[in-house]
């Protein structure tokens, strides 16, 4: 009372704490004085006790606070205790597609714990901080960094005996080789890893992942069959443990592959299925794929106004969520669609974007996207033989033939042969096989600059 009078402090009108009254100084200059005159113990001491007052205030809102109580541990010299909240934090932020605060969180709590004790609990919590950045790395189109973590996560695990992180973590290798990055042999073989280990360990929530990632491996390599069945089963599977984030995951690969198969209003279906999913949980990252994958099926159903619209709502769930990885995939729809309306100059700016986000991590599938609408905007309005020739690369390429690239393949093609005969054209495209695509790309690329 004594302290409000004289104007040191003021009561807040409102508190975050019920039954409780928040103050704050008068001045900064008082405040930033009398912490100059507490002993560094006694300031410890307090962050310390302000941190437990904090956790046990919030009751069932503790995770609202976790930031405010890592900072006052981690000034109290806690550093374990700081990188458990931040760990809390981290997914926090993540689940509410709060990606960027969600890594920051993450990576300090790493950096705390480099500076703790090095007991089990230590190693426990490094793990479980390093899946969960991995994880959304991968989702970012960071796949260099989400190697790493994972990789140093798994040999930690097998370390410490941990088999349940053993196992996530070469899932989740399978899944960034095999689906992210096309290497189809390493992600079955880290995916069938998994599965032995998933298998001694009975864990339902793990097998809904491993079947997803053995499905979408199945659908890239043409055995589209297969990997329908693998995708049912992760589907069938997460509906009856409830889990309702692999549910849209599973109706988001279905998606793709009724497209790939050619059943474009069947994949439009589990797009709606998986999109409302997605909204459902706030999964920004979630939607935005769903959306990006529905544009490509509008764009091809000739419905362009319609692909826009959702590549543009998805473009931004995608910078939100900073994925590099979806926003160059929507830069690519948004070319092709820009493409198919004759709108060359635009088309060729939206594209040229996506493919300098494609260029780095080598998405060979990015690439080839492009790839394709440079080979029509070229043939429309430059050299066709050029155009023929790079159309005729990605013909050779046997995963864009079993895939749904082979009709927007064909579709530019079909522009592009126009006022050519036939021998000329099987010519082109012949020569076109001795082509290297990341060589044509960096020529593209170059030429532009």
């Amino acid at each position: 009372k004594i302290l409000t009078e004289r104007e040191f402090i003021f009561p807040r009108e409102t508190s975050a704490f019920e039954g409780s009254r928040e103050y704050i100084f008068g001045q900064a200059m008082m405040r930033d004085l009398i912490l100059e005159t507490i002993l560094e113990n006694q300031t410890k001491t307090y962050h310390k006790a302000t941190a437990q007052w904090l956790s046990a205030q919030s009751g069932q809102r503790v995770g609202e606070h976790d930031r405010l109580i890592a900072e006052h541990y981690e000034k109290a010299g806690e550093n374990f205790l700081a990188a458990e909240y931040l760990a809390s934090a981290c997914k926090a932020a993540i689940k509410l597609s709060a990606y960027l605060d969600g890594v920051k969180a993450g990576e300090r709590g790493l950096e705390l714990l480099a500076k703790s004790d090095q007991g089990p609990e230590n190693i426990e919590l490094h793990l479980k901080i390093q899946m969960t950045l991995a994880d959304v790395q991968g989702l970012q189109g960071r796949y260099e960094s989400a190697r790493k973590l994972l990789e140093s996560a798994l040999i930690s695990a097998i370390s410490s005996g941990d088999r349940s992180t053993e196992a996530n973590a070469l899932a989740h290798l399978g899944r960034l080789a095999g689906t992210f990055s096309n290497d189809f042999d390493s992600g079955l073989d880290y995916l069938e890893k998994a599965l032995e280990i998933n298998r001694e360990l009975d864990d339902k929530l793990g097998l809904v992942f491993i079947l997803r990632q053995l499905g979408n491996i199945f659908f890239n390599t043409g055995n589209l069959e297969k990997g329908v069945d693998y995708l049912e089963q992760s589907l069938n599977l997460a509906k009856k443990i409830g889990d309702l984030e692999s549910m849209g995951s599973a109706l988001n690969s279905l998606g793709v592959n009724a497209w790939s198969s050619g059943d474009l209003e069947r994949s439009l279906t589990y797009y709606q299925e998986g999109l409302a999913i997605s909204k459902q949980l706030g999964d920004k990252i979630s939607m935005a794929m769903v959306l990006g994958n529905s544009g490509w099926v509008h764009s091809e159903l000739g419905e362009y106004s319609v692909a826009q619209k959702v590549s543009e709502e998805a473009m931004v769930l995608a910078t939100e969520a900073d994925s590099r990885s979806l926003i160059s995939s929507n830069w690519l729809l948004q070319g092709w669609v820009a493409t198919g309306l004759g709108q060359y100059e635009s088309a060729r700016k939206l594209v040229m974007r996506g493919a300098l986000l494609e260029r780095e991590p080598g998405n060979t599938w990015g690439l080839a996207t492009a790839l394709i609408s440079f080979a029509w905007m070229e043939g429309v309005e430059g050299d066709t033989d050029q155009a023929l020739e790079w159309l005729g690369l990605l013909k050779t390429h046997e995963f864009y033939i079993k895939t749904g690239l082979k009709r927007f393949i064909d579709r530019a093609l079909a522009e592009v042969r126009t006022g050519k005969s036939d021998s000329e054209v099987e010519a082109a495209l012949a020569r076109g096989a001795e082509l290297i695509l990341e060589e044509v790309i960096e020529e593209i690329l170059a030429n532009d600059s």
